[in-house]
């Protein structure tokens, strides 16, 4: 599930009071759902004020085999490698430097075949 692309289309008129109406809260709530359910395709932006994102616990990168990386990669993406171009087993996580996949360890480049 992805956050909505626009948080400010939910409407919370009739669920911020404990004296609001339940029946009057169920299009309101079904439309947040809506909005969340279209959001599904979008990417998270994460734009703070002071220009830094602090993660308190553990990022967990899905794993991915070379083949499944984007076909074309921005500078900076990140992943968790687990099988390079020429099917060696890596377990590493990698950047896109933006010309080739490289390995944040030691800097070198992933094997493409």
């Amino acid at each position: 599930m992805a956050w909505p692309a626009n948080a400010n289309n939910i409407s919370t008129t009739n669920l911020d009071a404990g004296t609001d109406n339940p029946a009057s809260a169920r299009p309101d709530l079904k439309a947040a759902l809506d909005e969340i359910n279209s959001s599904s395709s979008t990417n998270l932006t994460i734009d703070p004020t002071t220009g830094v994102v602090v993660v308190e616990d553990v990022v967990q990168l899905n794993p991915v085999a070379y083949a499944a990386l984007p076909s074309s990669p921005a500078k900076g993406q990140t992943a968790f490698l687990i099988t390079d171009g020429a099917g060696s087993t890596k377990n590493k996580p990698i950047y896109h430097n933006g010309s080739s996949w490289r390995y944040t360890n030691d800097d070198s480049a992933v094997a493409t075949s």
